[in-house]
């Protein structure tokens, strides 16, 4: 009886639990003194299991609820892991750290991911630092991208190769709505990087500190998640031999999306510039803090699947530069004001050749500490009001830069016991 009650049952909620249990150990002592002072080191060892489960109803499994379908997926995983780091004064100026971390994936494998690094107080120059680092490093698939539950999605798409079937020229080739399964994929690997950096950072008139650090990032095997889109134009380029794309008398039957390993080597460059201060005055503390990263270059496809680069720096999504900045002030323990500014630079169609305007949104709080009775904060985000960066058809060029939220002003009480 229950058996038959759970086949003809159905709703709309996946029942998705994911239950972490972790063991961690560390250990610091020292080493030996050198020039610079004591070496020091640090070794830590951790073991945890995750245990992940998608669970739909059985109406959902077999296909029969409209809008939505897939398969119930459960995975495990336990992790055991081993890290080093130890730091070497080598001089009172230099100091120079090195760290080794090993993993291994009962679901996938193992790796070891390593990194040194150095640190110099310019001799001569009081408050100049330089700074380098070179370092290896993974990014696991989480479960739900390995052991995911399918979902369905009418993704729109344009359909090229359909088109040359059907002689219909590229620039009249439209978009439609297809159906498009999206899925979880077993067979991912991890994400493997390589980083170097380099910095400098100098302190001075007591309060001040400006900094430059130049970041170089190269990842293999970047996890992506490849959009009905994306399949469609690897049918197109292979002339139809896609086999995620199921093709029928009538058209495209279904499309198989999800996420996979790209097959080119990426390259991502930028440059952060951090500026802050603090001032006490007669009538307060005021600080302020101004942060800008500037982009270098942005590897992307073409088209997916091509191998293909091109920098994607100052196309949409993607704009050269992004800066915050924050302005406080403090009055002894209680009164206090924020202002935080954001500001993303303008950005250009790379096709289309459209240039989107630069986008710049203020925060403003004021509150009052009471110290026993807790803190009353009034405040405001996107005070001005802003709007997103809109199209000739009044839609959001990109949902994921722009906030779509406009004014929103609160008032806040916390207290802690």
């Amino acid at each position: 009886f229950d058996t038959f009650i759970n086949n003809i049952k159905t709703t709309t909620l996946n029942d998705d639990r994911q239950k972490l249990e972790k063991i961690f150990a560390g250990m610091q002592f020292d080493l030996f003194e050198m020039s610079g002072g004591t070496a020091s080191a640090y070794l830590a060892a951790e073991y945890y299991t995750v245990n992940y489960a998608a669970l739909v109803d059985a109406q959902s499994e077999a296909g029969l609820v409209g809008g939505s379908a897939g398969n119930s997926a459960e995975g495990y995983r336990d992790v055991t892991a081993i890290a080093a780091e130890a730091i070497f004064p080598i001089t009172d100026y230099l100091e120079v750290d090195a760290a080794v971390r090993f993993d291994d994936y009962s679901d996938f494998g193992s790796a070891t991911s390593p990194r040194i690094g150095a640190t110099m107080e310019v001799p001569g120059i009081d408050g100049l630092v330089l700074k380098a680092s070179y370092g290896q490093g993974f990014r696991a698939p989480n479960m739900s991208d390995l052991y995911g539950a399918t979902s369905f999605s009418a993704e729109r798409a344009i359909d090229y190769w359909g088109c040359v079937q059907a002689g219909i020229a590229e620039a009249d080739c439209l978009p439609t709505q297809h159906s498009t399964y999206i899925g979880s994929n077993p067979d991912l690997d991890a994400e493997k990087s390589e980083t170097i950096s380099f910095g400098v950072e100098y302190s001075f008139l007591d309060t001040w500190r400006v900094s430059l650090n130049y970041f170089d990032l190269t990842l293999e095997d970047s996890i992506d998640y490849t959009s009905a889109q994306d399949q469609l134009d690897v049918d197109y380029q292979t002339q139809g031999g896609n086999p995620n794309v199921v093709r029928g008398v009538l058209g495209i039957q279904s499309i198989a999306a999800g996420y996979q390993n790209a097959v080119t080597d990426v390259n991502r460059r930028t440059l952060d510039f951090a500026l802050s201060t603090s001032y006490d005055t007669s009538v307060g503390i005021f600080s302020g803090s101004l942060n800008s990263s500037y982009y270098i270059n942005y590897d992307a496809e073409e088209s997916y699947g091509t191998g293909i680069l091109y920098d994607a720096t100052g196309g949409l999504g993607f704009p050269e530069y992004r800066t915050n900045a924050l302005i406080r002030w403090e009055m002894g323990d209680a009164w206090f004001s924020t202002l935080n500014v954001d500001y993303i630079g303008e950005s250009k169609g790379r096709i289309s050749g459209t240039v989107w305007d630069s986008w710049t949104t203020a925060n403003l709080a004021v509150g009052y500490n009471t110290d026993s009775f807790g803190t009353f904060t009034v405040g405001a985000t996107n005070i001005t009001n802003e709007d997103p960066i809109l199209n000739a058809l009044g839609e959001m060029v990109d949902e994921y830069t722009y906030d779509h939220t406009g004014r929103v002003v609160y008032v806040r009480y916390a207290i802690e016991f």
